[in-house]
């Protein structure tokens, strides 16, 4: 098969590549070795043990096992295959392996609105042949042949091919982890696999969640900031409660100008809402249809929005709109180019970054506005607890996985990598 596939580097190029693309300042540590990831042989038959696993020792042998592992598999309809083979016959070090398979497992349940958290099954004693069912990730077959379309095709004769093919029903039923990490954590695919829907409204919606109407109660928290790692313009970063954890969202501007200003228009939910008291509620009985400001109007209009939030397993989806609400690919305005999924788990590795709230000692705005504010925007104690919390719970989820805490983050590690980054 000819394939794309990862670059011979150095691993400490490959850490400073994983934080490339988030103007990050801190070293994460390399990839560990796996420890919780699963190591067991799927199983074998009967009257076979972990023991008598096979050993592939290429891509050819990757197929031949997968097609003598799916014939006797009752489910094999539904089981897919990825190979590692490939890699290791190119002379790829052991910890760029541990990589792979570490994102592999990230991704498929970055992927999931299932509520489990399933790590693949390792087929062989190297640990080179990957085994997935698509139901333990909620997954469709047509979701797997909308994945496997721009993947090359088998060669033909390569052996146990179409044992493979039959048992499946696939004609791709076994790809090459490293493009699966690449092309499934990157937008189109990244969005149409965890089916993201085209605008914010059908994302709130999705979710069953009202964000604005969360604000206008005071049901958030929210930090200001003049600056970040994301952009050089103003932003505000703010928490919601959700059912099955959490979603924070992060508004961008792309100037410092009228109502971008965020110290001088610092409440609203970044829309074109011409008063925040026409949103009712908490701030809109504060405001009493005026904000109280020398400034007048104190809503803010943003150009972008990013939101992270839990799935249902605990690790996380991620999604970037414009200023109108449409989907994006990447995040407006941002110093480096910055894509949904991959991008954003390389900047939040550990869930939500910590940041210092600005906000209430440089708001320009008086009156109720600012007793509105105060509602709003939180000291860096409360914010921080919260940051740590939310981390915690993320850390834990993936450590299920095999990925730890002192972990690059594996998915955008391995896209940087497919890509010669």
């Amino acid at each position: 098969m000819r394939q794309v596939c990862l670059k011979i580097l150095p691993l400490s190029l490959l850490v400073a590549a994983a934080l490339s693309g988030c103007g990050g300042s801190a070293t994460p540590q390399p990839l560990q070795p796996e420890s919780s990831v699963s190591t067991t042989p799927a199983a074998l038959g009967p009257g076979t043990t972990a023991g008598d696993a096979p050993t592939v020792t290429s891509e050819d042998m990757a197929f031949t096992v997968a097609s003598k592992d799916a014939a006797r598999d009752v489910k094999a309809a539904n089981v897919r295959y990825l190979s590692l083979a490939h890699l290791q016959s190119a002379g790829a070090p052991a910890d760029q392996l541990v990589a792979v398979r570490k994102g592999t497992a990230k991704l498929f349940n970055s992927l999931s609105w299932a509520p489990a958290l399933v790590a693949p099954v390792v087929v062989d004693a190297g640990s080179l042949l990957l085994k997935i069912n698509l139901a333990d990730y909620g997954w469709s077959v047509q979701m797997w042949e909308t994945l496997v379309a721009a993947h090359p095709s088998p060669v033909a004769t390569t052996p146990g091919l179409g044992a493979l093919q039959q048992a499946t029903g696939s004609t791709k039923p076994l790809i090459r982890a490293d493009w699966f990490v690449a092309s499934a954590s990157t937008p189109p695919l990244y969005y149409t696999l965890w089916q993201a829907p085209a605008d914010v409204t059908a994302l709130e919606s999705m979710l069953k969640m009202d964000l604005k109407a969360d604000v206008a109660n005071g049901q958030v928290i929210r930090a200001g900031l003049s600056k970040s790692n994301i952009s050089t313009n103003d932003r505000v970063i703010e928490r919601h409660n959700r059912a099955t954890g959490y979603l924070w969202r992060s508004f961008e501007f792309g100037s410092r100008t009228g109502t971008r200003d965020i110290f001088s228009f610092p409440l609203g939910s970044g829309g074109s809402e011409t008063n925040t008291a026409q949103q009712g509620g908490l701030l809109g009985s504060l405001l009493g249809g005026s904000t109280g400001s020398s400034n007048g109007q104190s809503t803010f209009t943003a150009d972008g929005t990013e939101y992270i939030f839990t799935l249902p397993n605990g690790m996380l989806a991620f999604y970037i709109a414009g200023g109108n609400g449409a989907r994006l690919n990447q995040v407006p305005g941002a110093a480096s180019p910055i894509l949904a999924g991959a991008g954003c788990m390389g900047c939040h590795s550990k869930a939500t970054v910590q940041a210092t709230d600005e906000m209430i000692a440089k708001t320009r705005v008086t009156g109720d506005a600012l007793t509105a504010v105060r509602k709003l925007y939180v000291d860096a104690a409360t914010f921080s607890r919260q940051v740590s919390g939310d981390s915690a719970a993320y850390v834990t989820a993936l450590a299920k996985l095999g990925i730890a805490a002192t972990d690059a983050d594996p998915v955008s590690y391995v896209a940087k990598l497919s890509n010669g980054k």
